[in-house]
């Protein structure tokens, strides 16, 4: 934290955002900040409400479906994962011209962030290791907060 993200001087520690914030509310810039962050949590709160159709390159999905359906994310072409989100059916790599064995697309989801919350409350590091989805949810579920604070 303090290499990186810390705002310079801050003390307590806080996000180098959070400063720049502060800087330019007061230099009279306070209703650019407040613009700025209702639309931040709009963004945020659409994207985590809806992963995969928040997600416009499709770089959440495929990882999704790496860690959690496997079988088709080895048996589908993931050239451009902006495609692949959109998709309802996937043709089989193994099985080309095969509609009975193409993979239906339409029907996965990406948890929301309530709904991974509830996983991630029953969750008992005590009792066993995250699972790859638990992990795969968190990681997605950072990005997005990172995504639109870092990057818009």
């Amino acid at each position: 934290v303090n290499c990186y993200l810390k705002a310079r001087g801050s003390d307590p520690p806080r996000l180098w955002i959070s400063g720049l914030a502060q800087r330019l509310t007061e230099a009279g810039a306070g209703a650019l900040v407040a613009a700025t962050q209702a639309w931040y949590r709009e963004a945020v709160g659409q994207m985590l409400a809806n992963p995969k159709a928040g997600d416009l390159e499709g770089d959440y999905f495929v990882a999704w479906l790496r860690a959690c359906r496997r079988e088709v994310y080895d048996d589908i072409d993931r050239y451009a994962p902006e495609v692949v989100r959109d998709l309802a059916w996937a043709p089989s790599l193994s099985h080309p011209r095969s509609r009975q064995h193409r993979h239906d697309l339409g029907d996965v989801r990406i948890p929301s962030v309530d709904e991974a919350f509830r996983e991630f409350a029953a969750f008992d590091p005590d009792a066993r290791s995250s699972t790859a989805r638990e992990r795969v949810l968190a990681h997605i579920l950072v990005d997005m907060f990172q995504l639109r604070l870092l990057g818009g």
